[in-house]
């Protein structure tokens, strides 16, 4: 597929908000807090913790004129409560040096500072025998994971040593340089019994004995009851706070080309072998994982009339595209598929040009869509025969559209190069910036100069330099000639290190080289790989500077509790390079310590090993280890915690309520017909598999039967069989034959109106295509509205039906007019055999208009085809007796229910603040202020009539429950995109987790223990409508779980009406999104992303809605008449 743009104009637009899931991150240098305990160490101290006194007392001794250090080694030092002091998050810091021992006292270890924490947990400063580097570690006794300073400290210099601890991780500083970092493998608590000891010291679990000699000097000792950023580090230990980033800022040499290339969506030009490239762009949320993108890098050249700019992405096997659309009428937001997006700061001036795989595409100025300056994008997408996607896209833009005169050489430019991942584990912002994850920050873009001649750079098959193995290829292209060397350095996160590799090659005018790079990186404090190409006179061509991790974690533990099991993903290869280990192998430790499980290990292959779900609860820890008896070390300790099973299991998994105001669903059959009745609508299976008549309010919405056709001819026949009935719910099932194919339906419908069939197609002889047929009269069909998810979880389209459409899959296509309509939704394609790139086509034919799906180009013989799809007639409920007065508003619109008898304001919602769960965090509160918050709003609302609909998010659960922080790796939607939230100065996740997981239970069950304890008659959710999830551990294989989310929704309409409230209000933020089936249980939309001032231009500059906002996204979006859902 290819599409090429070249047309400087744009149709109306309707610019959308670019809100970033992932909690964009806006930096902000701050002063660090005040120390919660500061020890200058230079004689005996008097203290208070709480309402004790306590004295500091010891040994001191001068280690330098007029300075006093506290002297420890000849006996027991002084110890501290570390409760008053000490927080869950915290940082210590504290000078040391050490005198050369004598001979005997050499071989003892030396524990420095020592904070005990709860039970078995330890954080320590120490040296091991005559080995004089640092070591730190936090662990659980007598665990041996450790940090460790690259080299020895020297006898007589003083040192700052510094670690700091977030909930997440532990890093270890030297001097102001951050010297290692670990996993904070348990939270850091503090009874009564936590010390904080200075030397040698003695407790239940540990006798740290005295060395016989006082060579060991602490002193200006401070805690704080926060995690000290770097810089603050830094300016504790009295250094400036340099970056490897800051240090070596990007710079690139554009060239000049004699040829310029075609702009046709392919990179085969010749001319691009000219190029000039950066290694990788930067992943903004995780730096150190840059490199692990395929080929993630922009080429760039210009003809001194335009600069060119192109693209490649070889997508992983498997991976699930939202292509996005074309640009057709309006001009898309592309953010929210997968995208490219290119800014330019000329003169002060922000440019961004962007578009999608689909070939859509769109540009603005200083935040202006209706810029127009010509340009052209083609977009090229195509399916391999190895399974992969591979998207390449080209651009032109003329420098004349930049506003500079041409020709233009030898001139620098401030740009950016996006792209958003959307089809990995974890969405990927990555973009040639640092320090902000705003693409479009111009103070953060990087340099680039437009050069004179043809002297460039480019860069391919860079490896991810995680495990210590670093290899890529570099092509030289030279102009003038010369001497051309390619450095590669490994750093610190301060800039300082040491050459890797350098490469230096000598090129005649017009030559051209490729050198390839192998390199092994050994060095434990480096964090970042430097490359940089110097030409002749020492031009710099390139320079970049790339983070990276050097791993030292052998194993990667996925509990999956739900199906009794761990999968353990060992890297034994790994281990193997960087320990030399003997007998390898993973053990299970149990709560009481004792071993569980052992497996030897041979390979990296993943393995599975059982977990009973009737093991004690408790924190387990699963080890890498090697040796044996007194001998054993431990690679790899990963811990992880099972709190047994649940109460929400046991959930049915069809409710067994009907929830007002939804009647019980009614079914009659006779013969080969079946009569299905919801409120107000009518469905009817006669000979069939799919309904022949479908009626909302007594209108017909099909003007012929659904029909399913193989070989472009319709199945008939059969008779559908009725296996359940309930109020609840009917099964039913068919099957039907013909020429060369079988056909096995089985089929549910719900009070509510949902229909959903599952299709199983058995070819004996080579098929023809497989589709579906929708015919809609077509009074009935003026508009569609198709989406995929919320803002930022696919595109949306709203259409008029006045002539064909031709569409790439949806999940949820809505056809209708006004006042009613009919959806037909899927959760995936994954099982489609299409290579259609837009399966679904909307024909006006006539007096109607169809929905034609095609789900297989063909079938083989003795191949079977599996299909899900449903069907769902609106409006879903009626509309309330109020409406339109049954508003949802804010809390200023609750004094509009006086006086009495006026009640047009029967929910309102007031913002409460992220990561509140059920209203009971922290767990060890009895009532956390957030409960009180709930209580007090909810007593305003019943004062004034008014239901109070406090906020939070859909299948968002904070981490603070331990029931979702042991099951994420089950639970969470993939691509994992949490956000977070802080309290008590601690910053956490607010897992966003996935309805068809066991989530989807434990949030309703939560839900219906909060309506337990306060008697809501609302609830308003973020996040409403259900995003794409490929988490295969619950059983998402790339699909949208709306059926999940709408049972959720269904789970909690039946929690309102056990507890006995029938005006219910279940307000979502839909984002424009009316996905169904996901909101039949809904009753408010909250909509906005096209209308309010923050996300969109609607109504700044004297524009009122009349001006941008379309009757037809007005019927699709926020009318309530087609739905029976108050927008």
């Amino acid at each position: 597929m290819t599409i090429r743009h070249d047309s400087p104009r744009s149709c109306g637009r309707s610019r959308r908000a670019r809100r970033l899931f992932s909690a964009l991150a806006i930096a902000a240098a701050a002063a660090a807090a005040e120390p919660s305990l500061e020890l200058p160490l230079a004689g005996p101290q008097d203290l208070r913790a709480g309402e004790q006194a306590v004295r500091l007392e010891g040994t001191f001794a001068t280690v330098a004129e007029g300075v006093q250090a506290l002297a420890i080694g000849q006996d027991v030092g002084p110890s501290l409560p570390a409760a008053p002091w000490f927080a869950p998050a915290g940082t210590l810091a504290f000078t040391l040096r050490y005198h050369e021992p004598d001979a005997a006292n050499r071989l003892h270890n030396r524990h420095l500072v020592t904070l005990r924490l709860e039970g078995r947990g330890f954080l320590g400063f120490y040296f091991i025998q005559n080995d004089w580097r640092l070591q730190v570690a936090y662990k659980q006794l007598p665990e041996s994971i450790r940090m460790v300073t690259p080299e020895p400290l020297r006898p007589g210099q003083d040192y700052r040593a510094a670690v700091t601890w977030d909930g997440k991780a532990v890093c270890f500083y030297l001097d102001g340089q951050r010297v290692g970092e670990m996993p904070q493998g348990f939270p850091a608590t503090y009874p009564p019994y936590a010390k904080l000891n200075l030397g040698p010291y003695k407790d239940g679990w540990v006798t740290a004995r005295p060395w016989g000699a006082n060579d060991v000097f602490l002193r200006d000792l401070k805690v704080w009851r926060e995690a000290l950023d770097p810089a603050a580090i830094a300016a504790d230990a009295g250094v400036e706070a340099g970056t490897a980033l800051g240090r070596y800022p990007t710079t690139l040499s554009v060239p000049r080309l004699a040829a310029a290339p075609a702009v046709d969506g392919r990179l085969d030009d010749p001319a691009w072998q000219g190029a000039a490239s950066v290694v990788s762009l930067l992943d903004q949320g995780r730096p150190e994982a840059s490199l692990s993108y395929p080929g993630n890098r922009p080429l760039l050249a210009h003809d001194g009339e335009a600069l060119y700019v192109g693209f490649e992405t070889l997508f992983p096997t498997g991976a699930r595209l939202l292509p996005g659309q074309k640009r057709e009428g309006a001009e898309p937001e592309v953010w929210t598929d997968e995208s490219f997006e290119f800014y330019l700061d000329v003169d002060g001036r922000r440019y961004r040009f962007a578009g999608n795989p689909a070939g859509g595409w769109c540009e603005s100025r200083d935040g202006d869509a209706s810029f127009d300056g010509p340009w052209q994008y083609a977009s090229n997408l195509s399916f391999r025969i190895d399974g992969r996607w591979h998207w390449q896209g080209e651009l032109r833009i003329p420098f004349a559209s930049l506003g500079l005169t041409t020709p233009v050489a030898e001139r620098d430019l401030r740009i950016n190069f996006c792209r958003t991942w959307r089809c990995l584990d974890a969405i990927g912002l990555t973009s040639l910036q640092t320090a902000t994850m705003n693409y479009g920050k111009p103070e953060h873009f990087v340099t680039i100069r437009l050069a004179g001649d043809a002297d460039a750079v480019s860069t391919a098959d860079s490896s991810d330099p995680s495990f210590g193995h670093f290899a890529q290829a570099v092509t030289v292209n030279s102009e003038r000639g010369g001497e051309y060397t390619w450095t590669v350095r490994a750093l610190n996160s301060a800039g300082d290190g040491d050459v890797l590799v350098q490469r230096a090659a000598r090129l005649e005018p017009g030559g051209r080289t490729t050198l390839a790079i192998e390199t092994a990186i050994t060095a434990a404090g480096a964090r970042n790989l430097c490359f940089q190409l110097h030409g002749p006179g020492g031009a710099v061509l390139l320079q970049q500077v790339v983070p990276f991790r050097l791993s030292a974690d052998y194993l990667d533990v996925t509990p999956r509790f739900g199906a009794g099991e761990l999968i353990l993903r060992p890297r034994w290869s790994l281990l193997q390079a960087q320990t030399g280990a003997v007998a390898p192998a993973v053990r299970l430790l149990g709560p009481d310590g004792q071993e569980r499980l052992r497996q030897a290990l041979t390979g990296d292959e993943a393995f599975r090993v059982p977990f009973p779900r009737d093991w004690p609860t408790g924190a387990y820890v699963a080890e890498v280890v090697s040796g044996q008896g007194d001998a054993v070390a431990v690679h790899t300790a990963k811990r992880f915690t099972w709190t047994g099973p649940g109460p929400w299991e046991d959930l049915a998994e069809v409710p067994d309520v009907v929830p007002p105001p939804f009647t019980p669903l009614e079914c009659g059959s006779e013969g080969a017909r079946l009569d299905l009745a919801a409120w107000g609508r009518q469905t009817r299976f006669d000979g069939s598999l799919l309904p022949v008549a479908m009626q909302s309010q007594g209108h017909d919405l099909l003007s012929a039967p659904a029909a399913l056709l193989i070989d472009g001819v319709a199945v008939a026949g059969g008779a559908p069989v009725v296996q359940r009935r309930t109020p609840v719910r009917v099964e039913f099932s068919n099957a039907v034959a013909g020429d060369g194919w079988a056909v096995r339906q089985e089929s549910w419908a719900e009070y509510d109106g949902v229909v959903f069939t599952r299709l199983r197609i058995q070819a004996s002889r080579d098929l023809g295509a497989v589709s579906l047929r929708l015919a809609l009269p077509a009074a009935a069909a003026r508009f569609a509205h198709v989406t995929a998810s919320g803002f930022g979880g696919g595109s949306r389209r709203n259409l008029w039906l006045d002539r064909d459409h031709e569409l790439p899959f949806y999940p949820s296509v809505w056809i209708g007019n006004h006042e009613r309509g009919l959806a037909w939704f899927a959760e995936s394609s994954a099982s489609w055999r299409t290579r259609l790139p837009r399966p679904l086509r909307l024909r006006r034919d006539g007096d109607s208009t169809a929905l034609e799906v095609t789900f297989a180009d063909s079938l083989a013989a003795g191949t079977e085809l599996d299909l899900e799809f449903g069907l769902l007639a609106t409006p879903v409920r009626p509309l309330p007796p109020q409406y339109p007065l049954n508003l949802f508003a804010s809390d200023h619109g609750v004094h509009l229910n006086r006086p009495a008898p006026r009640l047009p304001t029967i929910a309102w919602g007031l913002s409460s603040w992220e990561g509140t769960g059920f209203f009971d965090l922290p767990l060890d509160q009895a009532e956390p202020t957030s409960w009180k918050w709930l209580l007090e709003h909810h007593r305003r609302g019943e004062e004034n009539r008014a239901g109070f609909t406090p906020y939070t998010a859909a299948m968002f659960i904070p981490e603070e429950y331990p029931e979702a922080a042991s099951r994420i790796a089950e639970w969470g939607i993939v691509p994992a995109n949490h956000l977070t939230y802080e309290r008590d100065g601690v910053t956490r996740d607010w897992y966003w987790t996935c309805a068809a997981s066991d989530a989807g239970k434990f949030f309703a069950w939560k839900f219906d223990r909060l309506l337990d304890r306060v008697p809501l008659r609302g609830i308003y959710l973020d996040f409403g409508a259900a995003f794409r999830c490929g988490n295969a551990l619950h059983g998402c294989h790339d699909r949208y779980p709306i059926l999940a989310q709408r049972r959720l929704y269904q789970r909690l309409a039946g929690a309102f009406a056990r507890h006995g409230v029938s005006d219910y209000a279940i307000v979502v933020h839909n984002s424009e999104c009316v996905q169904w089936p996901t909101f039949t249980h809904v009753t408010h939309f909250f909509n906005g992303e096209g209308l309010r001032q923050m996300s969109s231009p609607t109504f700044h500059d004297g524009k009122d809605l009349q001006d941008t906002y379309s009757l037809l996204d007005f019927a699709m979006e926020h009318s309530s008449l087609p739905f029976g859902i108050t927008s």
